[in-house]
C-alpha cells in the first residue's frame, strides 16, 4: 500500500505550492477545478449549498459553514454559502481548494451529492477550527491564489450585474462622471 504524501501545512510549502500552480491571468470557477482535480486525480464540483440544505439548516437552527469539502463516491464537492458576496464566494472556493491540493484529510460521505443533509454537512464542518495548522494553510493558499492576480469568475456573476455591488458602482460613477 502507498503511503500519502504529508499534509501541507507549512507556510514556505503552502507559497511554493501556489508558486507551482499553473495559473491563467483569467479562468472560471470549471476551469480551475478541472485543473485542480486533474492534479489531484479526481473530479471537483462547485456549486452552492443545495437549497434543501439550506431550508434544512434554517427550520433546525444550524449555521451553515461558508464553505464545506466533501470526498463521495462521484469525487469532491465544494459547497459554499450564495448569500455572501462574489468576492468572499471566490475566497471560500480558493480556500477549500487549499484544503484539496494541500492534501488536508477531509470529511467522507457514502451519500451522493444529491442525498446530503446538514448532519453530513455539519460533520465535515467540524474537521479542525480556524486557528489549526490546516486552516491557516487553506487561508494561506486562498490568500496566495488571489495575490497573484487571476480572477476567478463564478458563473452568473458579474460585478456589473452583482446586486451585491450595484450601489457601490453606482457611487463611484456618480463620482467620476459628475
Amino acid at each position: 500500500m502507498d503511503e500519502l504524501p504529508p499534509a501541507i501545512t507549512h507556510p514556505e510549502d503552502v507559497a511554493a505550492l501556489v508558486a507551482a500552480l499553473p495559473l491563467p491571468e483569467s479562468y472560471t470557477v470549471a476551469e480551475l477545478s478541472r485543473a485542480c482535480g486533474h492534479l489531484m486525480d479526481t473530479t471537483i464540483v462547485v456549486q452552492p449549498y443545495p437549497e434543501s440544505i439550506v431550508a434544512e439548516a434554517n427550520v433546525e437552527g444550524r449555521p451553515l459553514p461558508s464553505g464545506v469539502l466533501l470526498n463521495t463516491a462521484k469525487g469532491v464537492h465544494i459547497f459554499y454559502r450564495s448569500d455572501t458576496s462574489a468576492m468572499h464566494q471566490r475566497h471560500v472556493i480558493l480556500h477549500e481548494l487549499g484544503h484539496l491540493l494541500c492534501r488536508h484529510p477531509t470529511a467522507t460521505v457514502d451519500e451522493p451529492a444529491t442525498d446530503l443533509n446538514t448532519a453530513n454537512i455539519s460533520q465535515a464542518a467540524q474537521r479542525s477550527h480556524y486557528h489549526s495548522d490546516r486552516e491557516r494553510a487553506a487561508e494561506l493558499f486562498a490568500y496566495l491564489v488571489e495575490q497573484r492576480g487571476g480572477q476567478l469568475s463564478l458563473p452568473g456573476r458579474n460585478r456589473r450585474d452583482d446586486p451585491t455591488h450595484a450601489d457601490m458602482l453606482r457611487r463611484f460613477r456618480s463620482t467620476f462622471e459628475g
